[in-house]
């Protein structure tokens, strides 16, 4: 196992070695970060060891192996900041024999309907509200993942082992005045140490995560633009560098009929000193905890605890107060039909910006021939 472990680590150096050299802007693609289930959510994303359906395209691409249906798709639906952001996830998967499986998934994060004033004003400096039109800002993704089983006994050092890669593309907008196109790769692993462990490894953005982005303005807005004191940009490009996830899971059958399993997992980040529970300077360390207790896997009770870090509180004296992002789920199966619900938040401490997400997922088995 340790020497896939070295074989991550060797990816990842060029993208450590480029944080170091380039002038790298932080958050670029942020929204890949949100989540992708219900489920994993609710679990404060803590599933990379865990993930076996059709959401593994999004946690982890090596998990798309283990699915045992012929195709599955998922939907999801949230919107944080009192309506004002909606995020909207689906994703189908298809398996393509015993030992592998193909997934693609559609990730949209954005802001509509906001107004554009650059013409509110006319030439005769008279305020025309005919002027004002809408526009939207927005973030697109578009991934493409396979995962593949590298054995289906443990022939390997007791281990069964599973491997799989993502191949994204991210598009932004933001109106008519700018947009961006970007490309990247993910490299995944799971390693089932026994019937009731296992340890999975993402890596994010594995070559960087490039994107380019391009401007338009009129005339008439740079104008405003300039009187208004900022700059006309032209070109700029952003760089998401490597993400590296390494977790670990347990599953405990209490009886035939109830199960609790827990995961533990971690952010390992290479862009400089972020505000989470372990921060160094290029490193910093994100632990992530994620819980389900399944009653004869047809009611799922869900739990998480995510976001660890220190915040300034509104005393006077500005006190760094600890504080952390928990949020809860629930599963209900039906079949072939399963309806997922989380309660949870964008990463804040603060207990007012928790949102509603529903998800579901479809499995459809092809029916064998007599």
């Amino acid at each position: 196992m340790f020497r896939y472990l070295h074989f991550f680590l060797i990816l990842l150096l060029p993208g450590i070695l480029n944080a170091q050299t380039l002038g790298i802007r932080k958050y670029s693609n942020e929204f890949l970060t949100i989540g992708a289930s219900p489920r994993g959510m609710a679990m404060a994303n803590s599933i990379v060891a865990s993930v076996d359906d059709v959401t593994s395209s999004y946690y982890n691409p090596a998990g798309l192996a283990l699915m045992n249906h012929t195709m599955q798709f998922s939907f999801m639906h949230s919107e944080y900041f009192g309506g004002i952001t909606s995020y909207d996830y689906a994703a189908a998967a298809f398996k393509l024999d015993r030992m592998s499986a193909l997934g693609i998934s559609f990730v949209r994060f954005g802001a509509d309907n906001i107004p554009n004033t650059y013409d509110l004003v006319d030439q005769n400096g008279a305020i025309n509200y005919d002027n004002v039109t809408n526009f939207s800002v927005a973030n697109y993704a578009l991934i493409l993942s396979y995962g593949r089983k590298f054995n289906e006994m443990a022939r390997y050092h007791g281990y069964l082992i599973r491997y799989g890669g993502s191949v994204k593309i991210v598009r932004n907008t933001v109106g008519p005045f700018a947009n961006s196109w970007g490309f990247g790769v993910d490299a995944a692993v799971q390693v089932q140490v026994d019937d009731h462990s296992t340890i999975g490894i993402l890596l994010k953005d594995a070559s960087n995560t490039f994107n380019a982005w391009n401007f338009t303005f009129t005339d008439a807005q740079k104008n405003v633009l300039l009187q208004t004191g900022n700059d006309i940009p032209v070109h700029s490009t952003e760089i998401t560098l490597p993400r590296l996830i390494i977790g670990g899971n347990r599953t405990y059958n209490l009886n035939k009929e109830f199960s609790l399993m827990g995961e533990a997992d971690m952010d390992i980040t290479f862009d400089g000193r972020r505000n989470v529970l372990m921060a160094t300077e290029p490193i910093s360390f994100d632990p992530h905890i994620g819980l389900e207790a399944a009653y004869k896997k047809t009611i799922c009770l869900r739990l998480g605890f995510g976001n660890f870090q220190y915040y300034t509180d509104d005393n006077p004296d500005n006190k760094k107060v600890f504080g952390f992002s928990p949020s809860i789920g629930l599963g209900l199966m039906f079949k072939k039909l399963t309806l997922d619900y989380a309660l949870t938040n964008l990463g804040s401490t603060s207990p007012g910006l928790y949102s509603h997400i529903v998800g579901l997922r479809l499995t459809i088995d092809r029916a064998k021939k007599h």
